[in-house]
C-alpha cells in the first residue's frame, strides 16, 4: 500500500473509530481562503468526551486546475489533514488550540509563493507534516448553528519530490527531499449540525466557570422557581376573555329565525328609532356599543397572529305594521351597521355576513313568556291575556293575521301594554358577532403542560416536553429547572443564564440562590 493511500485510510479511521454518542456534536466546514486559491475543500468535525471540549476533525482539499491558459503554471494537489482540537470553553465556541498531521501529493510549477518559489522548475512529489495552531470561533445567528472560524499556526513538514524542467512534461532533472516550515492560515465557514441532546448535556464551560465551586451535592433541598408563561395565541384570544361577542371560527353558527338573540349574551346590539334605519350613535347606548365593536375589530386586525374571519350582522324589526315594510327596515338596519363599521375600519370590507331576520317573532314570543311568568304587580294585563297571545303565535302561521288577532285580545288593551313594554326593545338590528381565527401558541401550551407536571414533581415526564420547545426563550428557565431536578445540574446552568439574560425573573432568582451557596 502506498504512503498516500495509507495516510488517507489511517486519517479516516482515526475519526471513524471514535465511539459514537447520542450527545456528540458534528460540524461541517469549508475554508474560504482555500476556495480563493481555486481548491475544493471540506472538513468534518465531531465532539468527543463527557465535557465536549475535545473535537476530532478530518479535512481534505483537492485542486485539479491549471492556473494559466498556457498550462505552464499549475498547483495541482491533493491534501488530507486529520486534526485534534481542545476548546477552552466548549466545542465550536470561542478559543481553541489544535494539533494536526498533514499529507499532500502535489504537482507545482511557475508559482511565485511568498516563501517557496517554484517559478524555475516543476516539482512533483509528496509531503507529510505535523503542526499546531490557535483559533477562535464566532457564532453567526440566533441559534448558533453557523460559525466563522479563524485559525493561525504552522506545520513542520518533510517533502520528497522529483524536479523537472519547467514545461508541461519536461525532463526529470533530479530527485530531492527537504524540511519546510509551512504557515497555516484559515478563515472557515462551519455549520454546526443541530443536536438537542448535545445542547442540553454539554458543559457550557464559558458560562459555568463562575459556578464551578457551587456545592451541588448539598443543594438537593433547593427547588428552583418557575412559573407558567403567557399564551401568545393572538390578541383575539386575549380579548375574548372579557368580550363574549368574540368567538373562534370553529364556533360559528348560521342564523335562523328561531334563535332568540336577546338570550345570547355573547352578541352585541344597537337600537334604531321607530320606523328608522339610520344608525345614530347618540341614540340610547349606541355610542358605547359601536366604539367597543370598532375597538375590538381594530385590535384583532392589527395583530399578526389573529384575523377576523366573519362579522355576523342580523337585522330585525318589530312585529308591528306591514311585514314587507318591516323586512325592508331590518335589511336597511343591518346594512347601516355594516356601513358604519366599514367607515371606521375600511379593512373589514368583505368580512360581513348580513342576515335579514325581518319581524322578530322569536324575540317577541320569548319576551311574552318572560313577562307572563314574572308579571309585575299592578299590571293592566293578566297572565291569561299573555297566554292567549302565545296561543295565537303557536296556532296562526300567517304573520299579518297573527298580529291582527293579538291586537284584538282584551279589546286592544293587551297589545297596547306590549307595545309600550316589549315592542320598544325590538326596534333594533344591531345583533352582531365577530368570529376570529389565530395561530395556536403550541410552545406556550407545551411549556405550561410541562409546568403542571413539574408542580407534581414529575420532572422526568416534563423534561422531553420542554426539550421539544427548547428554541423558545420562554422555555429556558423551566428547562433549567427540569435539568437541575433530574441531576443534570451543570447543564441546567446554561438555561438559567440564558433565561436571565432575557430578563426572566425566576431565572435571575435561581442564579442568585445558587451563587449564595458558593
Amino acid at each position: 500500500m502506498s504512503l498516500k493511500k495509507g495516510f488517507i485510510r489511517i486519517s479516516i479511521a482515526v475519526l471513524a473509530l471514535v465511539p459514537l454518542s447520542a450527545s456528540a456534536q458534528w460540524s461541517l466546514k469549508n475554508n474560504l481562503l482555500y476556495d480563493a486559491a481555486l481548491s475544493f475543500n471540506a472538513g468534518v468535525e465531531k465532539s468527543v468526551g463527557n465535557r465536549h471540549r475535545w473535537t476530532l476533525a478530518l479535512g481534505a482539499g483537492f485542486s485539479p486546475f491549471e492556473t494559466s491558459a498556457s498550462s505552464e503554471r499549475r498547483w495541482r494537489h491533493l491534501l488530507v489533514m486529520p486534526e485534534a482540537r481542545y476548546w477552552f470553553c466548549e466545542a465550536y465556541s470561542h478559543h481553541f488550540l489544535s494539533v494536526n498531521a498533514l499529507y499532500s501529493h502535489y504537482n507545482a510549477s511557475q508559482l511565485d509563493l511568498p516563501l517557496y518559489a517554484t517559478k524555475d522548475y516543476r516539482y512533483q512529489g509528496d509531503l507529510v507534516g505535523l503542526g499546531a495552531s490557535w483559533g477562535y470561533a464566532v457564532p453567526i445567528g440566533r441559534h448558533n448553528h453557523w460559525n466563522i472560524e479563524f485559525e493561525l499556526g504552522a506545520d513542520l513538514a518533510y517533502t520528497w519530490f522529483d524536479k523537472y524542467e519547467c514545461h508541461h512534461c519536461g525532463t526529470k532533472l533530479a530527485s530531492e527531499d527537504k524540511w519546510l516550515v509551512l504557515p497555516k492560515l484559515g478563515v472557515s465557514l462551519a455549520w454546526v449540525l443541530p443536536s438537542r441532546s448535545f445542547n442540553e448535556e454539554r458543559a457550557h464551560a464559558c458560562d459555568d466557570l463562575a459556578y464551578d465551586n457551587i456545592p451541588w451535592a448539598s443543594s438537593g433541598s433547593f427547588t428552583p422557581a418557575f412559573t407558567e408563561v403567557a399564551d401568545n395565541s393572538g390578541r383575539a384570544g386575549q380579548l375574548q376573555k372579557d368580550n363574549p361577542v368574540l368567538a373562534h371560527i370553529s364556533k360559528y353558527r348560521p342564523y335562523d329565525n328561531t334563535r332568540v338573540l336577546r338570550k345570547e349574551k355573547d352578541m352585541l346590539y344597537v337600537h334604531f328609532p321607530l320606523g328608522g334605519m339610520t344608525l345614530r350613535p347618540d341614540y340610547r347606548n349606541n355610542a358605547e356599543v359601536l366604539d367597543r365593536i370598532v375597538d375590538i375589530a381594530r385590535q384583532i386586525m392589527s395583530d399578526s397572529t389573529s384575523s377576523v374571519k366573519t362579522i355576523q350582522v342580523i337585522g330585525l324589526a318589530s312585529i308591528e305594521g306591514e311585514e314587507s315594510h318591516n323586512c325592508e327596515l331590518a335589511q336597511g338596519r343591518a346594512e347601516a351597521l355594516r356601513n358604519y363599521i366599514e367607515q371606521q375600519l375600511p379593512e373589514t370590507h368583505g368580512l360581513f355576513e348580513l342576515n335579514n331576520g325581518c319581524e322578530a317573532w322569536a324575540e317577541f314570543e320569548d319576551q311574552v313568556k318572560d313577562l307572563r311568568d314574572n308579571l309585575p304587580a299592578g299590571s293592566t294585563v293578566s297572565a291569561a291575556d299573555l297566554s292567549a297571545v302565545l296561543d295565537v303565535i303557536h296556532s296562526e302561521p300567517d304573520h299579518s293575521l297573527r298580529e291582527q288577532l293579538i291586537r284584538d285580545i282584551n279589546g286592544g288593551q293587551t297589545f297596547n301594554y306590549l307595545r309600550e313594554n316589549v315592542l320598544s326593545d325590538q326596534r333594533n338590528s344591531g345583533y352582531l358577532r365577530i368570529y376570529y381565527d389565530y395561530e395556536p401558541d403550541v410552545a406556550a401550551r407545551t411549556i405550561n403542560a410541562a409546568s403542571a407536571l413539574m408542580k407534581e414533581k414529575r420532572y422526568t415526564e416534563a423534561l422531553p416536553m420542554l426539550q421539544g420547545v427548547s428554541n423558545d426563550v420562554r422555555a429556558w428557565n423551566a428547562l433549567g429547572v427540569c435539568l437541575y431536578m433530574t441531576g443534570k445540574k451543570k447543564a441546567s446552568m446554561s438555561y438559567f443564564l440564558k433565561a436571565a439574560k432575557e430578563g426572566n425573573q425566576d431565572a435571575i432568582n435561581n442564579l442568585k440562590h445558587l451563587e449564595n451557596q458558593k
